[in-house]
C-alpha cells in the first residue's frame, strides 16, 4: 500500500547549499516509516543571504524542526532563541528545534562521534587522545571528546589559528582536561601518538576527492594521510578516521594492518543523525535499519 503524506504530518528538514547528494533525508524518512511516525523529511536549498528568512519559514510552517549544514553552521546562532551549552562551546549548530516558535539549537556531530566510539566499546573515560584537524568537524570531536571524561589531548592542525581557537574553548570550559596545541607536522603528530589511546583523524586527507593544490593543480586526496609511518601503530591504539568515502582510507588501512581497532566516519555520520532524530520525536532512530539501507550493512 501507497503510503501518503497527509495534514497529520510533521515537518523536518535540512537547511544549506548545495543539498543534492545529502544522504540526511533518505536516512530520516526511512526512519519515520520504519517507525509508523507521521513525519517528513526534505532538503531546502538555502543560498547566502536568506537564512534569516528562512528561519522565519520554517517557525510559519511549525516545522518540528531542522538540520542545518554548511554553509550555516557558524551563521545560525545569532538567529535562535537558545543554544545548548556544548553547541555555544563549539560555535556552531547542526540541529534545531523549534519550541512552539521558540528555536533551539544543538550539535550533534560531536556527539555522534562519540556515541560511534561506544558502539565500538571504546570508552574515553581516563584516555589521552591526539586530534588532527581543528576546523568545522574536528572542533565539535575536540569539544565532545573533551567532555567526555579524557584526561589529555594534543591538538593539530595546519592553521595555527584553529589549534587556538579549540585550545582555548577547552582552558577555559573543561578545565579537567590537560591540552596542548601544535602546528601540523607529522613527525609531531607521530611523536605524540606514541604514548595515545585514541588518534582522531577530522582532516579530508584520504578522502576520494579531487581538490586543486596551492600550486594550482588538481589532484585526488585519496592516496594522502596525517600519518605515513606505519611504525606508529600499535595493537593497543584505537584510531578513527571521519571519511567515509572510501569506507577505508589510507590512514584506516595501516592501522589495521597493524592490528588496530579502527572506526571510518559512518557511526558518526549516521549517529548524528540519531541524536538529531531523538530531540525532534522523543523515540530512538531505527539505526540497524538505516545501516542496511544506506550502506547494505
Amino acid at each position: 500500500m501507497i503510503k501518503c503524506i497527509d495534514g497529520r504530518y510533521r515537518l523536518t528538514g535540512l537547511l544549506g547549499y548545495p543539498l543534492k547528494n545529502s544522504r540526511s533525508p533518505r536516512m530520516h524518512n526511512i526512519s519515520f516509516s520504519a517507525l509508523g511516525l507521521e513525519y517528513a523529511y526534505l532538503a531546502f536549498e538555502i543560498e547566502d543571504g536568506f537564512l534569516p528568512g528562512a528561519l522565519e519559514a520554517m517557525k510559519a510552517l511549525h516545522a518540528q524542526g531542522f538540520n542545518v549544514t554548511m554553509p550555516h553552521k557558524q551563521k545560525v546562532l545569532q538567529y535562535l532563541d537558545e543554544v545548548d551549552p556544548a553547541a555555544r562551546m563549539i560555535g556552531a549548530v547542526n540541529t534545531v528545534y523549534n519550541d512552539n516558535g521558540r528555536l533551539v539549537g544543538y550539535n550533534t556531530d560531536g556527539k555522534g562521534f562519540v556515541k560511534g566510539l561506544a558502539e565500538e566499546g571504546f570508552d574515553l573515560a581516563g584516555k589521552r587522545v591526539v586530534l588532527v584537524g581543528a576546523g568545522g568537524a574536528g572542533r565539535a570531536v575536540g569539544v565532545q571528546v573533551a567532555l567526555s571524561g579524557i584526561t589529555d589531548m594534543t591538538i593539530f592542525d595546519v592553521e595555527s589559528e584553529k589549534v587556538t581557537e579549540l585550545l582555548e574553548t577547552i582552558h577555559e570550559n573543561i578545565k579537567s582536561v590537560n591540552a596542548i596545541g601544535v602546528v601540523y607536522n607529522e613527525a609531531a603528530v607521530v611523536e605524540a601518538v606514541k604514548n595515545a589511546d585514541l588518534l582522531i583523524d577530522c582532516t579530508p586527507l584520504g578522502m576520494d576527492k579531487v581538490v586543486t593544490n596551492a600550486e594550482g593543480q588538481e589532484e585526488n586526496l585519496i592516496d594522502k594521510s596525517t600519518v605515513n609511518d606505519p611504525s606508529v601503530f600499535r595493537p593497543d591504539l584505537f584510531v578513527a578516521h571521519i571519511v567515509y568515502i572510501p569506507l577505508e582510507t589510507k590512514l584506516i588501512k595501516m592501522a589495521k594492518d597493524a592490528g588496530c581497532k579502527t572506526m571510518n566516519g559512518i557511526p558518526m555520520m549516521i549517529w548524528q543523525g540519531a541524536e538529531a532524530f531523538e530531540i525532534w520525536t522523543g523515540h530512538q532512530m531505527p539505526v540497524d535499519v538505516v545501516k542496511k539501507d544506506l550502506f547494505g550493512e
